[in-house]
């Protein structure tokens, strides 16, 4: 899948990582909210039709948590997917709340 990248875009309570392969139009997103108290809200992460099955939003997932690591951020997972993702990592387990 060297042909996938994950960007971040936005600050505060407007934050989106995005995944997108050479060649399609379609991106797959994981919408995020920073809160004042250095906490990083996952709310949402969508993949269209033909990003699907490429785990591709587990890369965002892992994108994520990347950044919180590196912040100093906890992760406070919403979206059902990210605390999917959370359950079967639980050397990230001191990221979430």
């Amino acid at each position: 899948m060297d042909d996938v990248t994950i960007n971040r875009r936005g600050t505060g309570s407007d934050i989106v990582y995005t995944a997108s392969r050479n060649g399609l139009l379609d991106e797959a997103v994981l919408h995020v909210e920073e809160t004042t108290d250095g906490k990083l809200i996952a709310d949402h992460t969508y993949v269209p039709g033909p990003l699907r099955g490429q785990g591709i939003a587990k890369r965002l997932v892992a994108r994520l948590v990347e950044d919180a690591r590196k912040a100093g951020l906890k992760i406070v997972p919403i979206c059902r997917f990210v605390r999917d993702e959370k359950q079967k990592h639980p050397e990230w387990g001191d990221l979430f709340v």
